[in-house]
């Protein structure tokens, strides 16, 4: 799954360095993560995306190459390039009191059983699952630079502006901060890119990023598993959730108990979660929002966070086999791990394989399902919920899966109505991209809904709009009945010589 947070000037950056091993001459990334076993502390940062090309005054940066705490402070302090140190792009503006926005801090973390099982493995299969997990990085920052990174100008940022690419840096750490096993690199994308069009540096536009991290999050997730099961035959399987319908899929083998033992972080966190939503209905009579419940999920993620301690990768895997030694015997668990292998039972298909049919079926389900979460929604939505359907299958390559997820976005577009008003002026060519496609009126701005729901929005209206209501049958009744209409038992009650409100009200005399 992927998480992202803003890294705001002059954060994060000291975090991210101070973490880095020490000692042992730091090693080159580039020979894997073997050489930090005995180092206290993780690799090195690397330099990762496309625009790297433009850095250091054309010359550019060296992909994968080595970050440097001069390097990190250049970009997210100094906001200036991190090799020459030239400024690049015009000052940030400061929206009220928040602090400027300096970079993307995207976390990419594979499922608990992926850590679960690199946690107890021999080295040489340790060394395949994270080479798995750093392709799978590599091709959804690519995927991202193509669809979903880009700038925006002109009044109001009506212009979106496509990019030669984005600076990052990835930083891969092993553990939660409870020290259970946690493959996951933090990718922070510094927020500056130099637009194709002019060449001019800007920030990036962090609301299209926004929308679409959950369809990079599900890309993620069915990359990586396609990419273990071509080089381990990894099987995969759906599991429940505990807050959700949605399934979760785990490595087939890997047992939950196993998995809990090594989730002290998340259990820390679900518990005060727990106790937040029970204060939160005490306080408000109802239970949290879908998105109050987020808020709630990362202050208890704040609240419960301790402080990150430094430890070798051998300490880590010694703890970690001495804690799974319940589950699995401590002398049988590299064999447990080999076990895993090969269980693999589906086909690796190819984007043809998959008829017609089928595909427009998945595209009713998408938008079905996605109808019932939002009265509308972007394409963004829909691609989420396709990729998320796709978890069960298996691609022979990553470019398949997409294209696949792709049609069955495209198809489901088709069975929805579109809100977004259609350009009605012609487009001047230096708007137009090559595939034809619009930078004034971008996909990622089109906004959707369904028949069904336009159907229930104007029977809401046409309520509201009816002056009448339900009648029923009035019987009638003697003056002392209790229940003679109100303004009849009044006036019979009325003493002579009286004058009430409304009858003066009424111009009516006693």
């Amino acid at each position: 799954m992927i998480s992202i947070r803003r890294v705001s000037l002059g954060g994060g950056y000291r975090y991210l360095i101070d973490s880095v091993a020490a000692g042992d001459g730091n090693p080159e990334p580039s020979k894997g993560l073997a050489h930090y076993y005995a180092s206290s502390g993780t690799p090195p940062g690397v330099f990762l995306g496309a625009g790297l090309a433009d850095l250091d005054g054309g010359r550019g940066v060296q992909k994968g190459s080595q970050v440097t705490e001069e390097h990190l402070f250049n970009m997210l302090v100094a906001l200036c390039d991190p090799v020459s140190g030239e400024s690049l792009g015009g000052r940030l503006t400061v929206p009220g009191n928040s602090a400027p926005v300096a970079g993307f801090d995207l976390t990419f973390s594979p499922s608990k059983s992926v850590s679960t099982a690199w946690a107890l493995a021999d080295e040489d299969t340790k060394a395949v699952i994270a080479d798995c997990h750093r392709q799978a990085i590599d091709y959804v920052v690519s995927y991202a630079e193509a669809h979903v990174f880009h700038s925006r100008s002109g009044a109001g940022g009506i212009v979106e502006q496509d990019v030669t690419g984005v600076i990052a840096t990835s930083f891969t750490h092993f553990a939660s901060r409870a020290d259970d096993p946690q493959l996951h690199d933090h990718v922070v994308v510094w927020n500056r890119a130099r637009s194709v069009s002019d060449g001019k540096w800007r920030t990036l536009d962090s609301r299209a990023i926004f929308k679409a991290t959950t369809t990079l999050s599900e890309l993620h997730q069915g990359v990586l598993s396609d990419l273990l099961t071509s080089a381990l035959g990894l099987g995969w399987e759906a599991r429940g959730r505990r807050h959700s319908s949605k399934p979760r899929y785990e490595i087939t083998g890997v047992a939950e108990s196993l998995m809990a033992e090594f989730s002290h972080r998340s259990e820390q966190i679900a518990e005060h979660s727990e106790r937040l939503r029970a204060e939160f209905k005490a306080a408000h009579g109802r239970s949290a929002t879908a998105v109050e419940d987020m808020k709630l999920h990362a202050v208890a993620t704040i609240a419960t966070r301790p402080d990150k301690t430094k430890h070798s990768l051998a300490a880590l895997t010694e703890c970690w086999r001495e804690r799974a030694a319940s589950h699995v015997a401590e002398d049988q668990q590299i064999a447990w791990v080999a076990g895993l292998k090969d269980r693999n039972d589906l086909p690796l298909l190819h984007r043809d394989d998959l008829g017609e049919a089928i595909l427009a079926d998945a595209a009713s389900a998408a938008v079905t399902t996605v109808a019932e979460h939002h009265s509308t929604y972007g394409r963004q939505n829909l691609l989420a919920e396709a990729h998320r359907m796709l978890h069960g299958v298996r691609f022979a390559s990553p470019d398949d899966r997409v294209a696949v997820a792709d049609h069955i976005a495209e198809l489901a577009i088709a069975r929805s109505v579109m809100l977004t008003p259609p350009p009605l002026q012609h487009t001047p060519e230096c708007y137009v991209r090559p595939d034809g496609s619009s930078r004034l009126h971008p996909e990622s701005r089109v906004v959707y809904t369904t028949e069904a729901l336009l159907g229930a929005e104007a029977r809401l209206l046409e309520a509201a709009r009816s002056l009448g209501a339900p009648r029923g049958e009035r019987r009638s009744r003697g003056p002392g009945d209790r229940g003679e209409p109100a303004r009849a038992r009044l006036q019979a009650e009325r003493r002579p010589g009286t004058c009430r409100r409304e009858d003066r009200h009424l111009g009516t005399s006693p």
